[in-house]
């Protein structure tokens, strides 16, 4: 099965990561993603949610912080209900760049990667495609 790019969503949990978010946002805003980009604050009390909202990207923010697992759950509620077929998670900490998200991405889209069949494959292939923490 291949995707398009309505099919997928590329979401960015934070927590209290203002000393981040400026230069993730410009690298964000300039990266031409594979999908849709989504930022999911978690109940930050920096001004996170401020940068956020006043990014102009896409975001949801939720009252209080409950853990990264709660943020993954609220991003496959909201693939679901937007029918999104792929997910795919950035860090909001700087460590995982934008840039690189379609060289994860471009095997799934392109190239009929199942992630099912194939995840020794795909955990020993990212970090040599990617660099993920490289800037």
């Amino acid at each position: 099965m291949y995707y398009r790019s309505e099919e997928i969503l590329i979401f960015c949990p934070v927590y209290n990561e203002d000393h981040h978010l400026k230069e993730l946002i410009e690298e964000i805003k300039s990266t031409e993603f594979l999908g849709d980009f989504l930022f999911i604050n978690s109940g930050s009390t920096d001004n996170s949610e401020s940068l956020i909202e006043n990014s102009g990207l896409n975001y949801i923010s939720l009252k209080k912080n409950e853990g990264i697992g709660n943020v993954i759950m609220e991003a496959i509620k909201f693939g679901n209900e937007n029918n999104y077929k792929v997910l795919c998670l950035i860090a909001g900490n700087s460590k995982m760049r934008p840039k690189y998200i379609n060289k994860i991405l471009s095997p799934i889209v392109f190239e009929n990667f199942d992630l099912y069949k194939e995840v020794v494959t795909w955990t020993l292939v990212v970090p040599k495609i990617c660099h993920i923490s490289e800037k």
